[in-house]
């Protein structure tokens, strides 16, 4: 009887201290990341709004952040082809980004007609953009123009 109640109170304490190690790894302020890393140079992003949007993010320690939804905050943004966001311990954040590339532009005219211009340099106004996927997307003017 004795070995039991042993066994049993043995198991609870377990399980009490099993509990709060695992608290303590998801509170936020617990295993902080104190370094991001961007994989790729940035052509047309803005990194003052990339920053921001990861800074908003940050809000959590290496087990709570959840970079599916940090993946998912930056794919909204216009400039954005893949991203692919990974941990690295002990407080590592590694952000690749892959930027659309323009081929074109497309233009409305007054009479409801559209005309596709080639580019050939980067001439244009930000908006109304196809890209070399043939996806079509708009946007607005990085902080560098």
């Amino acid at each position: 009887m004795i070995k039991r109640l042993f066994a049993l109170i043995f198991l609870s304490l377990i399980i009490l201290l099993s509990a709060l190690g695992i608290n303590t790894l998801f509170k936020p302020g617990s295993f902080p990341i104190r370094q991001i890393v961007m994989v790729n140079k940035l052509d047309e992003l803005d990194p003052a709004h990339l920053q921001q949007l990861i800074s908003y993010q940050m809000n959590g320690g290496f087990f709570s952040l959840d970079i599916n939804q940090l993946r998912k905050d930056i794919e909204t943004l216009s400039w954005i082809d893949t991203v692919s966001v990974r941990k690295k311990w002990p407080d590592m954040i590694y952000v690749d980004i892959q930027e659309k590339k323009v081929s074109a532009r497309w233009l409305v005219s007054d009479n409801n007609t559209f005309t596709i211009n080639k580019l050939k340099q980067k001439s244009w106004n930000k908006e109304n953009l196809i890209s070399d996927k043939a996806v079509i997307f708009t946007t607005t003017l990085t902080a560098a123009q």
